[in-house]
């Protein structure tokens, strides 16, 4: 199976659809351990950085600091926003 992500662009940037495939990665033959591994790292990254800036406090007031909260958020969002494009 062949899966593309393709991301909106703004409209005043290049109007190349960029393609995103999985391939390279099916190659690498990572497992879901291995996956989750490099997801919780790269948060925990991100949270130094986000630390750096001063915006830990308002993740942590928003409820979106750990990456359980995180995920729930973007869960949620993308189902509304889901919704909302079907009405249109």
């Amino acid at each position: 199976m062949y899966y593309s992500f393709k991301f909106p662009q703004h409209h005043k940037t290049d109007k190349e659809i960029n393609n995103y495939s999985i391939s390279p990665v099916k190659q690498l033959n990572l497992t879901k351990s291995d996956i989750k591994t490099i997801i919780q790292n790269a948060f925990q990254s991100a949270k130094k950085y986000i630390a750096m800036v001063n915006m830990s406090e308002l993740l942590i007031n928003k409820n979106v600091y750990s990456l359980p909260e995180l995920s729930r958020y973007i869960n949620i969002n993308i189902r509304l926003a889901t919704k909302f494009l079907r009405f249109f």
